[in-house]
């Protein structure tokens, strides 16, 4: 409150967005060092030798999974902190808030998707059958700089880049056994959990809870729009995340219902789950 005679108050300082190639920067020093991960545990297995040898593809799956496993760590660590604890701030803005746990999961799913990328072209058979994987992990690349580089919906990085991370870190077991079958005849009990527990997580985070974020997601964006304030984000940054938002969930949904189809197959007693 102050009266016509005194000075009013300064305003709130204003938040300038980074820009997205500085976002992109910020992802850098991720993607070397996943990077360089990947190079010592290619090297160890091509010069020690081991179960994963027979191809030059099959000790990139191998490195690969050495450095997913904590990525996906890091990434679910730093979201169920911002999503469970961060972001249950009152008051907060979903729009342009600012979260430590937001812009950190950006930087490092941006790193993490470009060393993604690069191992869809050391091993193909990373990318998915039918190129699904790569295309999944394009999709982010192109979204999360958007996000950091505008300071935008770092309320929902926690959630979307984090959280669902969980189901990630079985995925990455169960794609180890998968690429190397005969180490899923060694460890079968171990193969077998890790199935289930990622089925189990997979189902209730990006099945069931995903879309109820995502709703959220769209009446917040929608709200922003109509109310006319935007908050100085450009409207393609919002169509983007739109169209990225039904595309992801769309993926989430078919690879969802490939689980519950396995789930099926294996109440029946078939082999494959």
């Amino acid at each position: 409150m102050h009266f016509p005679w005194t000075k009013p108050p300064p305003s709130p300082p204003v938040s300038v967005p980074m820009g997205v190639p500085a976002a992109l920067m910020g992802g850098l020093p991720w993607y070397a060092a996943f990077l360089a991960l990947h190079a010592v545990a290619w090297f160890a297995w091509k010069t020690v030798g081991g179960p994963f040898t027979a191809t030059k593809s099959d000790t990139h799956v191998a490195a690969h999974f050495i450095c997913s496993m904590p990525a996906f760590a890091m990434l679910a660590a730093v979201g169920v902190y911002g999503w469970f604890f961060e972001c249950t701030q009152p008051g907060l803005d979903h729009i342009g808030g600012y979260l430590w746990s937001g812009e950190t999961a950006a930087f490092l799913m941006t790193g993490f998707q470009m060393y993604e990328v690069t191992c869809c072209v050391l091993a193909p058979k990373l990318s998915g059958k039918t190129g699904e994987h790569l295309a999944h992990h394009i999709s982010v690349l192109i979204l999360t700089p958007l996000a950091a580089g505008n300071e935008y919906l770092y309320y929902y990085s926690p959630f979307f880049m984090g959280v669902t991370e969980l189901s990630s870190l079985p995925l990455s077991l169960m794609d180890f056994f998968k690429a190397f079958p005969h180490m899923a005849k060694r460890y079968p009990t171990l193969s077998e959990s890790v199935r289930t527990v990622f089925a189990v997580l997979f189902l209730l985070l990006r099945v069931l809870y995903w879309p109820v974020v995502s709703s959220q997601f769209w009446m917040d964006t929608i709200d922003e729009l109509n109310s006319g304030r935007r908050l100085g984000k450009p409207l393609y940054v919002m169509i983007a995340y739109w169209v990225g938002n039904v595309l992801l969930t769309a993926l989430q949904l078919f690879w969802g219902s490939l689980i519950v189809k396995g789930i099926i197959k294996k109440v029946k007693g078939e082999k494959e789950m």
